[in-house]
């Protein structure tokens, strides 16, 4: 018997923030634990693995109390979004655009992010109960997807596909608004 010492998802979850951290240049400190291998089980105790870094949302992880804050700002982050817009149906596809949003303080290289973080805040992360905005688009089939990544109090995941990017902008707006 072999004893896990952290899920997959966990460990991939903590690497795209990470990664998305150093991208952006924001301050990120997530606690780091020794790597364990696993062990055989031989009828002694079972090792104990290492608990796994703070998740988003927990206490000490970024979005709250105790969480960590840019530098210059007395306010924790509560949001760091990574937008991307791929050509076609799923994220195989072209990387058509990209913008990091980073909220509280409103920041990042999204050309609005004030909009596009109240909007975030609005819709309390969940980017399907965003409104979408009236608008006039052609009826030409070129389907883009949007993606985002990162977290706002909790892991955040999103992968939807609109025929055209109108379409895209029209119901992420003004989130996709870049």
């Amino acid at each position: 018997m072999r004893v896990l010492v952290r899920p997959a998802r966990l460990a991939a979850a903590a690497v795209s923030v990470v990664a998305f951290a150093a991208v952006s240049g924001a301050v990120l400190a997530l606690p780091t634990a020794p790597a364990t291998a696993s062990t055989p089980s031989t009828g002694a105790a079972a090792q104990t693995p290492p608990a796994p870094p703070a998740l988003p949302g927990s206490p000490g992880s970024p979005g709250s109390p105790g969480s960590p804050a840019l530098p210059g700002s007395p306010t924790p982050l509560t949001a760091m979004l990574r937008l991307t817009v791929y050509e076609g149906e799923d994220d195989g596809g072209n990387e058509l655009r990209e913008a990091a949003l980073i909220c509280d303080p409103d920041s990042g290289d999204h050309p609005n992010a004030k909009a596009a973080c109240d909007a975030v805040r609005a819709a309390g992360g969940d980017l399907n109960k965003i409104t979408a905005r009236d608008g006039i688009c052609i009826k030409v089939h070129q389907p883009v997807m949007a993606a985002v990544d990162g977290w706002y109090r909790g892991a955040v995941h999103f992968r939807k596909t609109y025929g055209n990017d109108c379409a895209l902008k029209n119901a992420l707006a003004p989130v996709f608004d870049f």
